[in-house]
């Protein structure tokens, strides 16, 4: 008899277990509707069915690292978003042998019972990603959980592209930093309530970079093409080329069209080659 009410246990727990993949109890900013994508999810250390029902409070001071990833077909996908209210780190590279887009959520959370979740929805040939969280919980309320202090701060959203050139790439945080490596883009907007922003080798015909505290870095290999207008609150500017001051704004003409937009309220702004 306790053999076979072992057995039932077991089989109980593994059905919970496969539920929580599609727990409706979810829910997730930005655009409702998703294309067919391959779901890649891992998570580090694997916790049993007891574990996973403490609290937060029993892993203090013992964050679980969490990798989850999603991939999706780029063929169609002309703009890429950050959904709104995102929090955490981006780093955004062009990869010229990718033929899909691949986006990786790297995070250390304290409580598995409200542990977010990455998402990727493409709608009108635009993909919108970020974090999504427990149904009746914001990210906010993340933060100040017992257990789950700065959770968002610690994460990182990664996101690999086909080389082309995209409508729009529009990267928005609340809090982090912004790293974009190669990319070519009509329009680009990279902006921070509070963290760095470092763009190398980046081709847009207008460029919006602005952080509410930190620096400002960008690096080219033809300086020349741009316009650069840049301002500061409190810090220096370094641009390249013949530079002139205008209203507030540090400005140095290319011979090209293409327009860069630095601004920082509390650091320096700095472009070079």
């Amino acid at each position: 008899m306790k053999k076979q009410l072992s057995v039932i246990l077991s089989v109980t727990a593994a059905l919970a277990l496969t539920s929580c993949g599609n727990d409706p109890t979810y829910r997730q900013t930005g655009s409702s509707s998703t294309v067919e994508e391959q779901i890649m999810v891992s998570q580090s250390p694997t916790l049993s069915v007891k574990e996973q029902k403490r609290t937060g409070s029993d892993y203090e001071g013992k964050p679980q690292h969490i990798t989850q990833t999603q991939e999706v077909d780029a063929t169609d996908i002309r703009s890429i978003r950050m959904a709104e209210g995102f929090e955490g780190n981006i780093f955004v590279k062009m990869e010229p042998n990718a033929d899909r887009i691949t986006a990786t959520l790297n995070i250390e959370h304290g409580s598995q019972e409200e542990q977010p979740l990455l998402f990727v929805n493409t709608v009108d040939q635009t993909l919108t990603t970020g974090i999504r969280y427990p149904e009746g919980t914001t990210s906010e309320q993340l933060n100040h959980t017992s257990g789950n202090a700065a959770v968002q701060k610690s994460a990182t959203l990664s996101i690999i592209v086909p080389e082309k050139l995209y409508e729009e790439m529009s990267l928005t945080t609340k809090s982090g930093y912004i790293t974009v490596e190669r990319m070519n883009a009509a329009f680009m907007q990279a902006k921070t309530g509070a963290g760095n922003l470092d763009m190398k080798q980046v081709n847009a015909e207008e460029l919006d970079g602005e952080t509410g505290a930190g620096d400002v870095f960008f690096k080219i290999s033809e300086p020349k093409h741009y316009q650069f207008m840049a301002k500061t609150g409190s810090g220096k500017v370094e641009l390249l080329g013949e530079v002139y001051e205008d209203d507030g704004r540090m400005i140095a003409k290319g011979n090209g069209f293409n327009e860069a937009q630095l601004v920082t309220s509390r650091g320096n702004v700095r472009v070079y080659e």
